[in-house]
């Protein structure tokens, strides 16, 4: 059964960045958190949530933030989801998880 998804709208989204967040749910996040209970695509008001990170100035690539709540209960955190499906939860984690070839160290 897929999380159930709040906030800003999976269908709104840019259709490469629904793709790339529906493998990172089933691939990254799933081997960082396991079973997931929800998400939520953070927005700030009713923009885009595409930006570049804010967290890490040197990352120039745009990303979607996720919070993502595990079933397990343990807390919530946020995750910044890249356009080729791959992922990080903190600042210098490695980009993992994607089910494409390209892959960053």
């Amino acid at each position: 059964m897929s999380p159930r998804i709040v906030g800003y709208s999976l269908h709104m989204l840019p259709s490469h960045f629904r793709k790339a967040l529906e493998t990172y749910l089933k691939n990254g996040a799933l081997q960082k958190v396991g079973e997931i209970e929800w998400i939520t695509i953070k927005t700030r008001g009713n923009d885009s949530p595409v930006h570049k990170s804010q967290t890490n100035p040197e990352d120039k690539e745009d990303v979607i933030s996720v919070r993502i709540q595990p079933k397990d209960g343990s807390r919530a955190c946020t995750h910044h989801v890249y356009a080729n499906g791959t992922g990080t939860m903190n600042i210098g984690d490695k980009r993992e998880y994607s089910t494409i070839a390209e892959r960053r160290e």
